[in-house]
């Protein structure tokens, strides 16, 4: 969509009919409005991935984690994987919750920091949090692994991710294609 200023001084909007609107697919944990809250935190200080199979091709610009308590700063990162591994960090947002909304929280990506993914692509999608957030269990998961390491928050992410444990709790997260970008 261009901005532009009218002859009479007014502003308005105006499409460009050579671009597409944006279309975007929000991809992974289904509704976790029912699921259960015990115990299900992004924890403080630890650096918390799960894994999850792309269904379309595109470019990432969001990471949405479920969040129902907790203020204070977390980063949503993506990981590549290697070999069924948390391998290269894709991309981060950093995002200061000032209020919990019970829900996805979607943390949008600067736009020189989307990344290209393909249909199919496994990819590691989580939280790196500075003070527990409390979460859900997802409903549906869609995660095929989960990964935890304790990262100290104030030491940024890891790039590569250091050797993780598994754990069997999913936390719901959701990630936002992109999917026909010019």
């Amino acid at each position: 969509m261009l901005l532009f200023t009218s002859l009479s001084g007014r502003t308005g909007f105006g499409e460009n009919p050579e671009a597409p609107e944006p279309q975007y697919t929000v991809y992974g944990d289904g509704d976790s409005s029912a699921g259960s809250t015990s115990g299900r935190d992004w924890q403080n200080d630890d650096l918390m991935l799960q894994q999850y199979q792309l269904p379309v091709a595109g470019k990432v610009v969001s990471i949405l984690p479920w969040i129902r308590t907790g203020t204070g700063l977390l980063r949503a990162c993506a990981y590549a994987d290697d070999a069924g591994e948390p391998g290269d960090l894709l991309g981060f947002a950093e995002f200061n919750v000032g209020s919990a909304p019970d829900d996805f929280l979607e943390v949008e990506l600067d736009p020189s920091d989307y990344f290209d993914v393909a249909e199919d692509q496994l990819v590691w999608l989580g939280v790196q949090a500075d003070g527990n957030k409390g979460s859900r269990t997802a409903q549906d998961p869609a995660a095929l692994a989960r990964r935890i390491e304790d990262v100290v928050y104030e030491s940024g992410l890891p790039d590569p991710a250091p050797a993780m444990s598994a754990y069997s709790a999913n936390r719901p997260v959701r990630v936002k294609i992109w999917t026909n970008p010019p």
